[in-house]
């Protein structure tokens, strides 16, 4: 049953003064005593709190106000509301309804107090006047009303705005609560713009999430602004909340697969590198040395000197066409993907180096907090290789090469770190090429350049990540993000 259907009309007399404040011993008679204060005759009238919400009543501001009596006769939920009234069939004017509960001995003891707000208060702290909370706009861009006073931190929600939050019609937000709401990383970015809104008059615009009570998150965007008096001083702060869930999903879907193109075209860019000037010189090379062994002036010797020639322009060739194969067949689908212990991948790594890792005296400390990751193993075994093989060959001359890989838990993804003490490199000058492809920094007369390429390629085939961290004689940690 509604507020309307059970309050019946009852006669009574108050004065009418411009506060009405009336202790509730029977609610129809209640509606009575509203009536007469705000000298409406009800004579004839068979429900007056129908009426009222039908003719009374700005239809923007009924359903609310209903609700919120509803609340307060039945639950005792305290309330305070501005709404429009027409007393004399042509202008609206202001009042505020506001119902307190007092807790007694017999239960709790309920007060409704009905006043009329002057002309200058109605511009400053009338909600409905803004543009805001016409109802057909809100409802058409999902867009909510709501406002704080600044000096009772008292909030306001209207219809739509509770909606977005996922809370019935009747919820009266508490200020400490709202935030709540917010995802933790968007709580306190909300909190500092929404204070500097009520201290410092600066107005904000922010794309959030928040949380609903049914444990859904959904992307709002949400403006705030300051409410001044006369003498300019912030009385409340005000603004809109919209629901732009579907939108900002479609965005990250699609700057997700924008990341891939770009991605995809780096990976063009890199095959269309190898074949235009890579498979260039050894074409020359292959053309320059047959023109040489066709040569009838060319000797028995030198020719022997060419065919060892070609055998390794053939070696460099097959090298540069595995390369174009590895760039090629990036494109991995996440269904290939099992469960990698990292301690199987490293144990099957260090079998394949371990020559390599005992004629250095390579110490490799490991602490793995996280034991397995969902990969490609071939990818896995190749990055730890890649990485491994790095740090020592790239080992600083006064000191044996110290490697400590160890994974852990960061931001809900996993971790692999991989720390040398080896060179280093120098970022301010190779940052921006590190990863690149055939880039090397340190002059060995076996680097090729392609170690750290192919493994950020790897990495990034899964949607990880890879940076680098690194001081010249001091070494360097490359830390992947699963």
């Amino acid at each position: 049953m509604t507020l309307r259907t059970t309050l019946q009309p009852a006669h009574g007399i108050v004065h009418n003064t411009a506060i009405w404040k009336e202790k509730i011993t029977d609610v129809p008679s209640t509606w009575n005593s509203i009536f007469c204060f705000l000298n409406i005759d009800f004579e004839g009238i068979d429900d007056l709190p129908a009426y009222f919400f039908t003719h009374v009543i700005h239809p923007g501001d009924s359903d609310h106000l209903e609700e919120l009596l509803n609340a307060f006769f039945t639950k005792q939920e305290r309330f305070i509301y501005k709404v429009r009234l027409l007393l004399n069939d042509s202008l609206f004017e202001l009042y505020e309804f506001k119902g307190s509960a007092e807790l007694v001995e017999s239960g709790y003891e309920l007060t409704l107090q009905v006043k009329q707000t002057d002309t200058a208060k109605r511009k400053v702290h009338d909600p409905n006047e803004s543009d805001f909370f016409y109802k057909e706009t809100a409802n058409m861009t999902l867009t909510g009303g709501w406002m704080v006073d600044a000096d009772t931190l008292e909030v306001f929600w209207d219809r739509q705005t509770k909606k977005i939050y996922g809370v019935a019609p009747h919820y009266q937000p508490k200020f400490q609560d709202v935030l709540s709401f917010y995802i933790d990383d968007h709580r306190d970015m909300l909190y500092g713009a929404f204070r500097k809104c009520l201290t410092e008059g600066i107005h904000y615009d922010m794309e959030l999430q928040l949380r609903g009570l049914n444990g859904e998150t959904t992307w709002i965007r949400t403006k705030g602004k300051p409410v001044y008096d006369k003498s300019h001083q912030i009385i409340k702060a005000r603004g809109i909340i919209q629901n732009i869930d579907r939108q900002k999903r479609k965005e990250i879907k699609l700057k997700e697969s924008f990341d891939i193109i770009l991605k995809q075209n780096e990976r063009l860019y890199n095959f269309a590198h190898i074949v235009s000037h890579n498979l260039r010189s050894h074409s020359g090379n292959f053309e320059l040395i047959l023109g040489l062994l066709n040569d009838p002036d060319t000797s028995k010797k030198d020719k022997k000197e060419y065919v060892e020639n070609l055998q390794l322009v053939s070696q460099s060739l097959n090298e540069t066409i595995s390369h174009l194969n590895e760039v090629v067949n990036m494109h991995v689908r996440q269904d290939e993907k099992v469960r990698v212990y990292f301690e199987d991948t490293l144990t099957n790594v260090k079998n394949g180096i371990q020559q390599i890792i005992e004629k250095n005296n390579t110490k490799i400390i490991t602490n793995f907090e996280v034991k397995a990751v969902d990969h490609i193993p071939a990818y896995l075994d190749s990055i730890l290789l890649n990485l491994l093989t790095n740090a020592i060959r790239y080992r600083h001359p006064e000191r044996n090469p110290e490697i400590m890989i160890s994974t852990f838990k960061e931001n809900d993804k996993t971790i692999l770190s991989i720390c040398d003490n080896g060179l280093g490199i120098d970022l301010i000058k190779n940052e921006h090429k590190i990863f690149g492809m055939y880039k090397t920094f340190h002059g060995n007369d076996d680097a090729r350049g392609m170690g750290l390429f192919m493994t950020k390629s790897q990495v990034e085939a899964l949607n990880g990540t890879i940076e680098v961290s690194s001081e010249p004689d001091k070494g360097s940690t490359f830390k992947i993000t699963f």
